[in-house]
């Protein structure tokens, strides 16, 4: 009985020993820089009807500062080049993100923590060597590893890592893995509301 509190009292020790992660990241100025320019695109949408402001250029999204300046030029296009037929926000994020991922060139990613950290996990959980992992990894296109990586800043390919060391092995280890990018994927960009449901979003009418 003692051994077994003395031993939950170590791992309690162990588990808070251990190094919290970084607070800030060296990409932080650029992806606030980003972010304003995202909030100009969504003020050139909604014209004088823009309600949102503070509230944008507060936000910090789980984009990469080139993904999100790429987001800010494409979301106004299609916006104003689909005019009334316009169909809601995440059709347009999701038409852009395409965009602009395929012709992503990421280049060498695969020793960044995410990658590193999904190889860990698929050794630990389905006995794939770290060197297979990165060796398939490798072969992927250039909007593959982008999705996977420089999609993200690097506080978002941070806690995807800290998600997949930490969720415990499933019998479906693909859906585990996309689960640890779910929130990040849909943060990736901030919106106030789609734009079926917010009219200071909605394209304006042409006089």
């Amino acid at each position: 009985m003692y051994r077994s509190w003395l031993w939950l009292v170590l791992l309690s020790i162990l588990g808070a020993c251990k190094p919290a992660g970084p607070t800030s990241f060296p990409d932080e100025d650029k992806v606030v820089a980003a972010q304003k320019k995202w909030c100009a695109g969504l003020e050139s949408v909604a014209g004088d009807n823009w309600l949102h402001q503070d509230d944008c250029e507060a936000a910090y999204p789980t984009g990469s500062a080139a993904f999100v300046a790429q987001m800010a030029e494409c979301y106004p296009e299609q916006v104003a080049g689909l005019g009334d037929d316009a169909p809601d926000s995440a059709a347009i994020l999701s038409l852009c993100s395409d965009q602009i991922l395929v012709a992503a060139d990421p280049g060498k990613v695969s020793r960044t923590a995410v990658v590193t950290a999904r190889c860990a996990r698929m050794q630990r959980c389905e006995q794939i060597s770290a060197e297979e992992c990165l060796a398939a990894f490798e072969t992927l296109n250039g909007m593959q590893r982008a999705t996977f990586t420089s999609m993200y800043n690097l506080r978002a390919q941070a806690q995807i890592a800290q998600c997949l060391d930490e969720l415990e092995c499933r019998d479906d280890e693909d859906q585990a893995r996309a689960e640890c990018y779910r929130e990040p994927f849909d943060a990736r960009v901030w919106l106030p509301l789609s734009l079926a449901a917010d009219p200071t979003l909605a394209p304006r009418p042409s006089d």
